[in-house]
């Protein structure tokens, strides 16, 4: 994982562990933060300009992180697990005229770091579905790792239209996971010797790109 990305996480966790940091709306860019102002502060202390290039609220997030080397990655990620996520993924839903916005920072492990509320303050906690709209990438966090020996870039996990069994490509053949925890413990071994989530894809029978996974495993054989 990369230095910055992971200085972001370091300073967001010790922010979080920290009592005398709490939830603001109107003492918001230190020592107490809302969630917009958390997560900016946290990558534009790591040296990613995200503040200097005009993020100040949910409103405008989006577009200013996409200036400063995130990318959208949404089609990559499943909202309702938080499978496909990397440690230092930015969660959004900007504000609107109608809807309250929201940010957190993906953490790894199903955990997320956020600025939640007045009642709960700064907090470390598990991921949840949500109205989410939104998932930016660091460009660290797919090229600031390198490749051990041994390691295999072709596994992933996929589902097909949300229904049915997740399933793991191992690099040579497709099995279907019979339980959620199948993949949370391949998840972790593959992590402990890349440093990285196995990559999970969210693909649809409209687009079938199972198939052609297959197909070319097949060709392979």
């Amino acid at each position: 994982m990369g230095v910055k990305i992971e200085s972001a996480i370091s300073w967001a966790v010790a922010i979080a562990n920290d009592n005398s940091h709490g939830y603001s709306q109107s003492n918001r860019w230190g020592p107490h933060y809302d969630c917009s102002s958390f997560l900016i502060t946290a990558y534009q202390q790591a040296g990613i300009p995200v503040k200097s290039n005009g993020a100040s609220t949910t409103a405008d997030m989006y577009s200013a992180f996409l200036k400063t080397d995130f990318s959208d990655v949404t089609s990559q990620v499943n909202f309702s697990s938080g499978s496909g996520m990397l440690r230092g993924d930015v969660i959004l839903r900007p504000k609107t005229s109608t809807n309250g916005g929201h940010t957190v920072m993906y953490i790894g492990d199903g955990k997320i770091v956020h600025a939640s509320s007045p009642t709960n303050g700064i907090l470390v906690a598990n991921y949840y579905s949500s109205s989410w709209k939104y998932v930016l990438r660091h460009s660290e966090a797919t090229t600031g790792t390198t490749t051990t020996e041994g390691e295999e870039n072709m596994v992933c996990f996929y589902q097909v239209d949300g229904t049915g069994p997740v399933r793991f490509y191992d690099g040579v053949s497709i099995h279907a996971l019979a339980h959620a925890d199948e993949k949370t413990v391949l998840n972790n071994i593959y992590k402990a010797n890349t440093g990285k989530d196995i990559p999970f894809f969210a693909w649809k029978s409209s687009t079938p790109w199972h198939i052609r996974l297959q197909d070319a495993i097949k060709r392979g054989a």
